[in-house]
């Protein structure tokens, strides 16, 4: 249980971080103070949250999971555990790619139904790629937990965030980026939790006996 508080706090400080950080690395990139504000709001405040929208759809299927998934695991049901969990993975990637794909085609309907501010939607479509990856990481994180994996997945947590703050510091910073390298950092920070969860997913069930 520490081990899954400290993965969430890991997150909630790299979200408090990206505020203290992105700014200032903007305004090195050549960003003007008073555009900044403004362009956060549309692309921080609205675009970004909209992309996590469609985890109300996944959180159910994280939970509906995680009991199946621990109790195979438990009465050492090799075949039952990768049933659930592919199950699972084609589920969440399914809802993964058609949230990107609407957010990509509709972004403009969705903000104004949404926010009426026509100015977020070019944002909206271009952050509709880290969806997957989102959606993904965070249900390769839930059956890690369900598997009994949570060191595991602190420490592939704190990679992950450490690669994201760091990727974010060093492309929001260049002009020809900007705010683009910001979300490059987060999706491929999301991308690379997703990777390593499902490789410790993938070895943790070879090590359940058939």
């Amino acid at each position: 249980m520490l081990f899954r508080s400290g993965d969430g706090l890991l997150f909630a400080l790299a979200n408090a971080a990206d505020m203290v950080i992105i700014p200032a690395r903007l305004l090195r990139a050549g960003y003007a103070p008073e555009a900044i504000t403004p362009l956060l709001g549309r692309a921080w405040g609205m675009a970004l949250p909209t992309i996590f929208f469609p985890m109300v759809l996944v959180w159910p299927i994280a939970a509906a999971t995680m009991p199946v998934v621990s109790q195979a695991a438990a009465r050492g049901d090799r075949a039952a555990l990768g049933r659930r969990i592919s199950r699972g993975y084609l589920a969440v990637g399914g809802i993964a790619l058609l949230a990107a794909a609407a957010f990509h085609l509709l972004a403009e309907p969705i903000v104004a139904a949404l926010y009426a501010a026509p100015a977020a939607a070019p944002f909206l479509a271009g952050f509709a790629w880290i969806a997957p990856p989102i959606y993904l990481a965070f249900f390769g994180a839930d059956l890690l937990v369900a598997l009994g994996r949570s060191q595991a997945l602190f420490w592939q947590s704190a990679l992950s965030v450490a690669a994201r703050t760091g990727l974010i510091f060093l492309l929001a910073g260049r002009p020809r980026l900007g705010l683009a390298g910001a979300i490059l950092g987060i999706g491929f920070g999301n991308a690379l939790l997703a990777a390593t969860c499902a490789w410790t997913v993938r070895k943790t069930m070879i090590g359940v006996r058939k």
